[in-house]
């Protein structure tokens, strides 16, 4: 399974009035406790009581975004901008809708609005955060190295940043410079499963697989209901030639992921090895349904043509 990317969605305080803070703190109590429209309903009220509050379209642009109705929350980051162009935060938070939405172009238009408009580390960090996602979501992985080291610079503790770092740096051709902001990951936090994921891919890239299958354990230890994790186990046994545990880790996967393109390549692999040519050109095919090529790439129609005829 390809390396998890972690995509960091700023939400950094600002300063508000009394009155719309005490509105807001009421709407997020409501929404953590599940009371979703709850929540909604405390912060139209106080939209109806102050319309032209930037910070209350952002909240309830959030709320709708947290919801995944989209366009309800684009509607609302776009009203909080127009009460004010150059805020940063608003156009922040718009850009990693817009990323969200595949709309790169305009996210980038509005990250840069607020890069220059920023007026603290922590929302230049933000900015160079969320665009770097952006860029490497259209491949422009130099830019989004800058971002990511200039978001370094600024702070090189925060686990996103060194997380996206790392996974960064792999697309890069980097391996070895990965390794070393993917170990810094679980350094910072111990319990950070993607950190583990990500160095069981790295290593298992590496052929150092022995440390791919340790990090990979370590991973579904702190996450032993994550279907996707077992799949990754399974390939470093896979890549082992222990082929009686690859294909027990990689059907419990299938179990608890039955859509997971990656998992039946696996066990097509699996398959392979094990001379069940048949079964692995079933398995190569239903892969393909799951869209395995639109996500990627063409390995399993290369592998049909290799070996089912």
């Amino acid at each position: 399974m390809k390396t998890f990317i972690l995509i960091l969605l700023a939400t950094l305080p600002w300063v508000l009035s009394a009155q719309t803070a005490e509105i807001i703190d009421q709407s997020t109590a409501l929404f953590e406790q599940g009371n979703h429209r709850g929540a909604l309903s405390v912060i139209n009220k106080g939209i109806e009581q102050y319309p032209d509050s930037g910070d209350l379209y952002l909240h309830r642009g959030d709320i709708h975004y947290a919801l995944e109705d989209l366009e309800n929350a684009w509607r609302d980051y776009t009203s909080a901008v127009e009460k004010d162009e150059t805020h940063p935060m608003y156009r922040i938070h718009r850009g990693v809708l817009l990323t969200s939405a595949g709309i790169y172009d305009g996210a980038l238009a509005d990250f840069q609005v607020a890069l220059n408009e920023a007026g603290s580390d922590k929302v230049l960090k933000a900015v160079h955060l969320n665009r770097s996602t952006t860029y490497q979501l259209v491949r422009r992985f130099d830019l989004a190295y800058d971002d990511l080291m200039a978001a370094y610079h600024i702070d090189s503790t925060d686990i996103g940043v060194v997380n996206n770092l790392g996974t960064l740096l792999d697309e890069l051709n980097r391996q070895e410079e990965a390794l070393i902001y993917l170990n810094k990951v679980i350094e910072l936090d111990s319990t950070f499963l993607g950190g583990y994921a990500n160095l069981a891919f790295q290593y298992g890239k590496l052929g150092r697989f022995q440390e791919a299958l340790k990090m990979s354990n370590k991973a579904i230890e702190l996450a032993p209901k994550e279907g996707i994790l077992y799949n990754n186990r399974g390939y470093v046994y896979y890549c082992m030639g222990q082929y009686k545990d690859a294909m027990k880790d990689i059907e419990k996967s299938m179990e608890m992921y039955p859509t997971n393109s990656y998992a039946f390549r696996n066990r097509a692999l699996v398959y392979i090895a094990l001379n069940k040519t048949s079964k692995a050109c079933d398995d190569l095919q239903h892969a393909i349904d799951l869209d395995f090529t639109t996500n990627y790439g063409s390995e399993c129609e290369e592998l049909q043509r290799k070996h089912c005829h």
